[in-house]
This record gives C-alpha cells, sequence and structure tokens, in this order.
C-alpha cells in the first residue's frame, strides 16, 4: 500500500488484545483502500498468497515474541525485528515447515538423547542465530519442491552435492532408510567456510513425516505430499562424545550404522570447486536379522490339526515373507501365498510331513529361519504297520 493507513486502535489496545486483532483491521483497511481507489485487487490482501503484518515493538500480552505466523497457511506477524532471517523463519513456516531440531546425545548413541526444540543452529527453521546462513536444510527443501532427491534403495555409493549454493547442481538430497514416520535425509553444506566439520563431513537428520508405500515394489517412500509432522527435522550429532556441537556431521571414513534397522552410511571422500563441491557418501543395507526363530524346531500333528508357526524379524523397512517347505530328503519349494509373518495351516494329508522355514528379505539381501520338522502323527502309525 503506497500510503501510511491508520487502524482503528491505539499501540495500547493491540498490545492487550490477542495478536489476530492487529493482523484483521490490518488487513480491512488494505481491502478499503483498494476498494475505495479503483478497486483493482493491488492491494486487496485476499488475492495474495501471503500476508506479513510488521510492526513497531509491542509488549505484553501475547506478544513476547520477535515473529509469529502461521503453518501451512497466511498469516505473519513481525513484532519489531526487521532481520530478513527472522521474515524467512516465519515464512517457512507459512510455507508448511516446523522447527530445526536436534538431539543432544546423552551417552555414546547419537539416536539417543534430548530433543531441543529449535536446535539447529545451521537451518532457516532452528534458533536461527545471528550471522548464520539463510538456508533451510535439504528435507524441507525437497518438501518445498525446491530439490530433487536420491532415494537411496541399493547398496552402493552416491555423490552429493553441496545444496547451499544457488549455482550447485546434481543430486544435493538422499533420503535413506524411509520408517513409517521418518527418514534419514543427508546433506552437504560448505556455508561456512570456517566449520571444517561442516566442510569435510556430512550432515544427518531425521525428517517427521509419514511414509507412502510404493504401489509397484512395496518399499516405504518418502510421504511428500503428507503434511509434515510437528518435530519437523532433527539434526543428529554424529560425534556424540565431542562437547561441541559445531562438530555434529558425520567425519570421512567413519561410519554411521544404524543397528534396528540395518543400514551403514559412510563419507568417503570429498572433492569438486565452487559452486560443485562434493562428498560422496556409501551406503550399506544389511540383511534382515531374525529374532525369533520359528518353535517348537520339531512337531508332531494328526490329521485335522492346525499348525501354526510365526518369525520375529528386524531390518530396514519393508520385510517381505516367503515361507517354505520340504519333503523329507526332496528339494526346498515355495508355498503358495504364504507370505506373511505367520504360517497356519490344517493338517490334511502325509504328504504335508517335512521341514518348513521361513525367508525374510529386504533391499539389504535374505536371512534364512532354521527348519521346523513336522511329522504327521498317520505316517507313523502305518511305517509300524498299525491300523486305526
Amino acid at each position: 500500500v503506497p500510503v501510511v493507513l491508520r487502524l482503528p486502535r491505539t499501540k495500547a489496545a493491540y498490545a492487550s488484545s490477542p495478536v489476530d486483532l492487529l493482523r484483521t483491521d490490518a488487513l480491512t483497511v488494505a481491502a478499503q483502500y483498494d476498494l475505495a481507489n479503483g478497486n483493482t485487487g493491488l492491494y486487496a490482501p485476499a488475492l495474495y498468497d501471503f500476508d506479513s503484518v510488521v510492526c513497531s515493538r509491542i509488549n505484553g500480552g501475547a506478544w513476547e515474541f520477535d515473529g509469529l505466523s502461521v503453518v501451512g497457511a497466511k498469516g505473519m506477524w513481525i513484532n519489531g525485528q526487521f532481520e530478513f532471517r527472522v521474515l524467512a523463519h516465519e515464512l517457512g513456516h507459512n510455507y508448511g515447515l516446523q522447527h530445526a531440531n536436534r538431539l543432544d546425545p546423552s551417552g555414546g548413541d547419537p539416536l539417543l538423547g534430548a530433543h531441543l526444540e529449535s536446535g539447529d543452529d545451521y537451518d532457516m527453521m532452528g534458533r536461527n542465530l545471528s550471522g548464520q546462513g539463510l538456508h533451510f536444510n535439504e528435507w524441507f527443501k525437497v518438501y518445498l519442491g525446491w530439490l530433487g532427491f536420491h532415494d537411496a534403495q541399493v547398496n552402493g555409493t552416491v555423490r552429493l552435492f553441496r545444496h547451499d549454493h544457488s549455482s550447485a547442481s546434481g543430486t544435493r538430497a538422499i533420503t535413506v532408510g524411509q520408517q513409517s514416520d521418518r527418514a534419514y535425509w543427508l546433506g552437504y553444506r560448505r556455508q561456512d567456510s570456517a566449520n571444517n566439520f561442516l566442510n569435510t563431513g556430512l550432515e544427518i537428520r531425521w525428517g517427521m513425516q509419514s511414509a507412502d508405500s510404493d504401489p509397484n515394489t512395496g518399499l516405504l517412500v518418502p510421504g511428500l505430499t503428507n503434511d509434515m509432522a510437528a518435530s519437523g527435522s532433527i539434526l543428529l550429532n554424529m560425534t556424540p562424545g565431542v562437547a561441541s556441537f559445531a562438530q555434529h556431521p558425520l567425519p570421512l571414513n567413519q561410519t554411521f550404522y544404524d543397528s534396528n534397522n540395518f543400514v551403514a552410511i559412510t563419507p568417503t571422500a570429498v572433492g569438486g570447486t565452487a559452486p560443485a563441491q562434493y562428498i560422496d557418501v556409501n551406503i550399506r543395507f544389511d540383511p534382515p536379522r531374525i529374532t525369533t526363530q520359528p518353535q517348537p524346531l520339531s512337531l508332531t500333528a494328526s490329521i485335522g490339526d492346525t499348525v501354526s508357526l510365526t518369525v520375529d524379524a528386524l531390518g530396514i523397512l519393508p520385510l517381505t515373507y516367503r515361507w517354505r517347505f520340504s519333503s523329507n530328503g526332496g528339494s526346498t519349494n515355495n508355498l503358495v501365498g504364504e507370505t506373511s509373518q505367520s504360517l497356519s495351516f490344517t493338517v490334511t494329508g502325509t504328504n504335508q510331513a517335512g521341514y518348513y522355514s521361513v525367508r525374510v528379505a529386504n533391499r539389504g539381501g535374505s536371512t534364512n529361519s532354521v527348519d521346523v520338522l513336522l511329522t504327521v502323527a498317520e505316517a507313523l502309525n502305518r511305517s509300524a504297520g498299525l491300523q486305526e
């Protein structure tokens, strides 16, 4: 609006009222100005994707903030803090981004520790300290559609380019180990030339968002059309024994191993010149680990009995199951349609006597369970020459 418009209330009145009142009054007088000056829509707030209410500092009541905004919709208040970093942070909320948080390890495991809200000092959506580079993390950029990404589904090495330069290209975000509610996101920054840990290390964070399932492969994939969870992103400290969080990136030739999902991540080399600096990342998925074998290892059943077997396993999702059968001395064959965690069937004949097992597989390979020997009681009777 090219002129100064007077709002209907005093600053003191707004200070003692909900913040919505100031925004409502400001949008109303702007719309009235547009209507009185040609009704062109140029100054009509309803026609814009976003709006910002910027005012000199108001203290008291609901106004104890520098910036405030609605997540995933228009509506922003800037309270006397006119730095671009504050505007960008609140605009990120309007775009649908949550806070960039971090996990402070309580011991040697980077996945266990205390959640620190807005604790990612290297992100626009974190504490956003003055002087930090004005960038969202790689996952936030992917979520907004600003970057493509590589979804690591197989073992191998991926070249990851920096994501914090507008002229960079190539793969600038990697996601790996998608779980039902989160995935690892890998990023490389060079914005802080004085931080050699960033320049030669790999940032690893959780992106907190529910997954989708690929209809063709059944693999869990990033649910980028789903709303971001309230916990946003969580930066992980890959050097948990070091007090300074500035050293959080995973150093070259050191491996982070997720023992619950059996995935290993190792940065192996850096190279390139600006703006095409890169870090090479080796990603390895291990086969599932069976935690509970089918039990018992030997059982006897009669015609008409129900036999039930089950297996528990851990590994990178999704896990697939294939139950198999081998008659005594025969070859091992897949049981048609038996692809769940449990196997249950009714004994109908002596031809079902033999060895049962299950193969559990994921993108890292497969693991076979122990064999369970099923003896059908009628087969014992006949072999002894007995009659019912």
